[in-house]
């Protein structure tokens, strides 16, 4: 998988530890660089640096994209809640009160995007019926999982989606 997609064939980096607790403390190392350079990739974007936007918010794309799918259906309302999402991300960043939650600041926005647009899509269409998917379609593990999400009243599918999908807890 990993290595046909990125077209890596040989080990860049490998440490051997007997240790549990000094291999945790290094992992917690790896991870902190990761969350400093995330850190200030959203400091670089709250000064409007449009590039550090952009790659905050690509790194994020498929876990938004998801959410969005799940929530939406129709790929044309997703694109719509999407472009949305980051315009509105991109104006009130500054807003933005800690640094770590800028995942769940910008999913949040989204959701609401996606709320929205369910809102206008009632208003203009309420007796059209909501699309129903075969599992010729999308196999038959999507269709149940389909099935299972239309079940629910929607504020417990958001829930679940996110659970699922996301892995908020």
């Amino acid at each position: 998988g990993f290595t046909k997609k990125y077209n890596v064939h040989k080990l860049v980096y490998f440490e051997e530890t007997t240790d549990v607790n000094s291999a945790i403390a290094r992992e917690k190392q790896f991870k902190g660089w990761t969350r400093k350079k995330k850190n200030e990739l959203i400091k670089k974007a709250k000064r409007k640096d449009k590039q550090a936007f952009s790659s905050l918010f690509e790194q994020n794309l498929s876990d938004m994209y998801k959410t969005a799918k799940a929530i939406l259906k129709r790929d044309e309302d997703v694109e719509d809640a999407l472009q949305e999402t980051a315009l509105i991300c991109w104006q009130k960043i500054g807003q933005l009160k800690q640094n770590r939650y800028f995942k769940t600041w910008m999913i949040r926005i989204l959701i609401n995007q996606c709320n929205s647009i369910l809102r206008r899509r009632k208003k203009v269409c309420e007796d059209v019926r909501v699309e129903e998917y075969g599992a010729e379609d999308y196999g038959y593990i999507s269709a149940e999982w389909e099935l299972f999400l239309s079940a629910l009243d929607e504020k417990y599918r958001l829930v679940v989606i996110l659970y699922y999908t996301q892995g908020y807890k």
